[in-house]
């Protein structure tokens, strides 16, 4: 049996030895059954329930995931009504988690405690920018929602996070977040005003802004792309991960958004680098794609369709609905067929590590070609620069029967324009958290009234200055090396939570996502699983009462302001939807709504609006001048108190409110018709000016989000 060995060398076996030897080490016959039947337990013979067990507190995340889908079709948890509340929730499973012991101890990773500190301390300075922000409300709002998101981020790096709780985690969100769009693209295309939920031809649900919908669906896609690769995973499991992705392309296509091909490309590219077994991914990537191919057609043709009439659309989106059934079919038989191949086809690690090399020289490939063009043909690629750079600085947004991706035209050249100047002008601390749209009215060239800058690169330096800006560099390098120690040890998982962030960054750079909760908290929840993954769960451990301390009292300071925002805007809420009926109980619930809120001239506003709506002009007026001390850079509040004045036959405090008015916002045309009216002393009428704005309103308005 034994082959005679050499003086001084190991006895070697003979062939039939080494075949009784391997037939019987426990350790091989384990692989061999894992190879025949996938399972989600490890050599070590744990598996999901047990990293429950062993961290027990990982269900306040996973309770938090919930949360994080529950908030979707209140336009992606756009309105302070539906993020504070969320937020509050998160506040208590963070206290509840830091209570009964953390799985993962600040000391044990020094960049997960300084990504921390980062995130809570850049909180704080968002909160300290309402001392000289000059709207104090949108800066109260703006810190709010940047506190959810470090609080989010908290709760998930205090977790010990394992690759099978991470795919849960993923997974959940993934599922109910393409589910609750497809249901609600489902309801819109069977309701009698499907347009409601389109703009110009594109897609908004569920964020109600189609650039946000399309990074909140890839967002989810591109976490399950990774979870459908692994060879381990159940059938129906990749059958769902399939389909489910399928369905989340399709209505990306129907959004339109090209910043989403910037986000996808650089997403996509991050993933195949470092992904394990890229070759497996990237086939995952080719089956969906191409499933979701079969759709792209009648899906594109949504968007040309909506200059054909009713009937054109209506029945364009009948069919583009009928085309998606059969995309995610297809998907489904993929996955089976996938599922199939990998148990008949036998294991090859020779041949997967070529397949592994062949996709990173695709990838040089592709990276080399373009380069290699423009070496070659200078002129032809400086021409292409010059020629997209005129298209993106002078050329309009596309719409109707052209095609989106024909052009880089958009209002977003000026947008930077504005929001580096004001770079240049408060280098230090910015303009305040959330305060762009009051310089953009001032110094617009466009017609366009936007709120956020558009850039969420932009808007860290512009609204909190070098020490926000500072501080974002802190957590993300922090991030960039907890992520990195995680990627060691369990790359899979790392780079299923880590490619959503890289897309998030590439399509934010261009867009405003971190204004809609709904795209951004999730980011920020992987982030904070990105800086705790390991490959073995760990079991709950007590923090110092010290720190126990800190922790609470932090919470509760972030709890106070956040249930204020929720209060009054939830009671804003409320009085707007019955003031028709009882308008004086309307008002009353308004003032308390602004009692709430010390900053935001919103409840004033919207009780004045009433007022006037009743005939009541005292009480107008009233509300009006409490609106101008909390926000005197508001110029609608100054137009409605010209209005009033020249009413009164005040014509030279109408004349001082209108030269206000325009001073804020020198390109509005009913601006200039009231002080036309008021130089010839001519009053103008206060329902005529109110239906203008709110006609425009109803214009630009879709789903409670404004840009």
């Amino acid at each position: 049996m034994w082959l005679r060995p050499h003086a001084g060398a190991l006895p070697f076996p003979s062939a039939a030895g080494l075949r009784t030897l391997i037939a019987n080490m426990p350790e091989v016959t384990e692989a061999k059954q894992s190879f025949r039947r996938p399972s989600t337990a490890t050599p070590d013979g744990s598996s999901l329930l047990d990293d429950l067990r062993t961290s027990p507190v990982t269900i306040y995340p996973l309770v938090a995931v919930l949360v994080l889908v529950a908030w979707l079709p209140a336009s992606a948890a756009f309105s302070p009504a539906i993020y504070c509340a969320a937020a509050l929730a998160i506040l208590l499973l963070l206290a509840v988690t830091v209570a009964q012991g953390t799985s993962a101890p600040l000391g044990g990773s020094r960049a997960r405690a300084i990504a921390i500190a980062a995130a809570v301390t850049f909180a704080g300075w968002n909160y300290a920018s309402i001392g000289w922000a000059d709207d104090r409300g949108a800066a109260f709002d703006g810190a709010n929602r940047t506190a959810l998101y470090a609080a989010l981020f908290a709760l998930f790096a205090l977790t010990s996070w394992t690759p099978r709780l991470v795919y849960l985690a993923v997974g959940l969100y993934a599922v109910g977040a393409i589910s609750i769009s497809v249901g609600e693209f489902v309801r819109t295309v069977g309701s009698t005003n499907p347009q409601k939920d389109f703009i110009s031809g594109r897609l908004t649900l569920p964020a109600g802004y189609e650039n946000a919908s399309a990074a909140l669906l890839l967002i989810a896609v591109l976490a399950v792309v990774v979870v459908a690769s692994r060879p381990e995973l159940p059938t129906l499991v990749r059958v769902l991960s399939f389909a489910v992705a399928t369905a989340g392309v399709d209505l990306v296509i129907l959004a339109q958004s090209r910043g989403s091909l910037l986000g996808t490309s650089l997403a996509v590219f991050v993933l195949l680098l470092l992904v394990p077994n890229r070759h497996r991914v990237l086939g995952v990537i080719l089956a969906i794609g191409g499933c979701a191919l079969v759709a792209a057609p009648a899906l594109a043709h949504v968007y040309g369709a909506s200059d054909g009439g009713f009937k054109a659309f209506d029945a364009a989106l009948h069919h583009s609905l009928r085309m998606m059934e059969v995309s995610v079919l297809a998907a489904g038989l993929a996955a089976l067929l996938w599922s199939l191949a990998t148990r008949l086809l036998p294991a090859a690690p020779r041949l997967r590590t070529v397949a592994d090399r062949v996709v990173l020289a695709f990838i040089a490939a592709a990276l080399a070609v373009p380069l290699a063009a423009a070496l070659v043909r200078p002129h032809t690629a400086r021409h292409d620069i010059a020629s997209a750079w005129h298209s993106f600085a002078h050329a309009g947004s596309p719409s109707g029967a052209g095609s989106r991706f024909s052009s880089l035209g958009s209002d977003r050249y000026d947008l930077y324009r504005v929001a580096l100047r004001e770079i240049s002008n408060h280098p230090a601390a910015g303009v305040g958290s959330d305060n762009f749209a009051i310089d953009y009215l001032r110094e617009r060239r466009t017609d366009e009234e936007p709120l956020y800058p558009h850039s969420d690169i932009l808007r860290i330096p512009a609204q909190t200055g070098i020490i926000g800006t500072l501080l974002a560099l802190a957590f993300a390098g922090a991030l960039l090396a907890g992520a990195f120690r995680s990627w060691r040890s369990a790359p899979t998982a790392t780079i299923a939570v880590l490619v959503p962030i890289v897309y998030w960054f590439a399509h934010g750079a261009f867009d405003w996502l971190w204004e809609v909760p709904g795209v951004t908290a999730p980011v920020a929840a992987w982030a904070g699983i990105a800086v705790s993954l390991r490959s073995v769960a760990s079991a709950p451990r007590s923090l110092p009462m010290p720190v126990k301390l800190v922790a609470f009292g932090l919470a509760l300071a972030i709890a106070v302001p956040v249930g204020a925002d929720w209060l009054s805007t939830r009671d804003a809420e409320r009085a707007l939807g019955h003031w028709r009926t009882n308008p004086a109980a309307a008002v009353g619930q308004l003032d308390a709504a602004a009692r709430l809120n010390p900053f935001s001239d919103h409840p004033d506003l919207f009780a004045a609006t009433i007022a006037g709506r009743v005939g009541d002009r005292r009480t107008m007026k009233i509300e009006l001048d409490r609106a101008g001390s909390r926000n005197p850079a508001n110029w609608y509040t100054h137009l409605l108190l010209a209005v009033l004045a020249s009413d009164r036959k005040a014509w030279s405090t109408a004349a001082a409110e209108a030269s206000r008015a325009a001073l804020l916002n020198p390109r509005e045309p009913t601006i200039a018709e009231v002080s036309h009216a008021i130089r010839l002393q001519r009053p103008s009428h206060l329902e005529a000016v109110e239906n203008v704005f709110l006609a425009r309103a109803a214009k630009r308005v879709r789903s409670g989000v404004t840009r």
